[in-house]
């Protein structure tokens, strides 16, 4: 009986020591897993300074184009580390650094910077938009409106000389609708309409809006009647998505 007690305990023993390398090993791959690819997220500047010269855009010190970003222009979706990512925007010309931000980006996700003139009371700054661009009813498409105007008020956007949507009226400047279904659209007209009144600001014509393409279109520039002719408000367009 004494030797069975004593080859059970043996027993016991090993299962334990097995036990632990087992815990062990299962340990290490935990760690293994933390020190795998750093998380993603893409990000897509655009510029809505008016009179001011072109800029670098850098995020966490990589350029997001190959060439300056000019007024009204957009770079491409660029992948970026999603932690707590920096922007940093620089003259051409001067090397100024005119803007600094950190970005709140979640991984695998896409997000829209807009870059904003300044106005009477605030230095030229930025915004940010969260691009979900997944799912969209078939033969349909997708469009939103986006106010980056300092001095244009609240704005609705109208297509073909209706109202989009009521989630696409009365946008402040720095806000956003949602993405709104619309049957695609060739060769309409959107304007930007003075919320409350009849006042039709600005107008682009001639846009195509294709099944199952994202489309952004955004208010821009200023309604000073002393601005340059380019800097006047006017309605930019913004492909975030091709049609399929």
């Amino acid at each position: 009986m004494k030797f069975l007690k004593n080859k059970l305990s043996l027993f016991n023993l090993a299962g334990i020591a097995v036990l632990s390398a087992v815990l062990m090993m299962s340990s290490c791959s935990d760690d293994d897993d933390n020190s795998g690819p750093e998380q993603q997220a893409k990000v897509k500047v655009i510029n809505g300074i008016y009179d001011n010269p072109d800029y670098i855009i850098k995020v966490n010190g990589t350029d997001l184009s190959s060439t300056p970003l000019a007024y009204r222009k957009s770079t491409d979706y660029v992948s970026v580390s999603a932690n707590d990512p920096e922007l940093v925007v620089t003259e051409q010309s001067s090397n100024k650094v005119v803007l600094t931000s950190k970005l709140a980006v979640a991984p695998g996700t896409n997000t829209s910077i807009y870059l904003e003139a300044a106005s009477a009371t605030e230095p030229a700054g930025s915004f940010q938009i969260d691009d979900d661009l997944t799912t969209v009813t078939a033969k349909k498409a997708k469009i939103r409106f986006v106010n980056v105007s300092p001095d244009g008020g609240s704005l609705d956007l109208l297509l073909n000389g209706q109202a989009v949507a009521t989630s696409a009226t009365g946008i402040a400047p720095k806000k956003a609708s949602p993405f709104i279904e619309i049957d695609p659209v060739a060769g309409a007209t959107f304007s930007l309409r003075q919320t409350g009144t009849d006042n039709i600001l600005a107008t682009v014509p001639n846009v195509n809006v294709e099944e199952g393409q994202f489309t952004t279109l955004w208010a821009v520039g200023t309604q000073s009647l002393s601005a340059n002719p380019a800097a006047k408000l006017a309605v930019g367009v913004i492909v975030n998505k091709s049609a399929k």
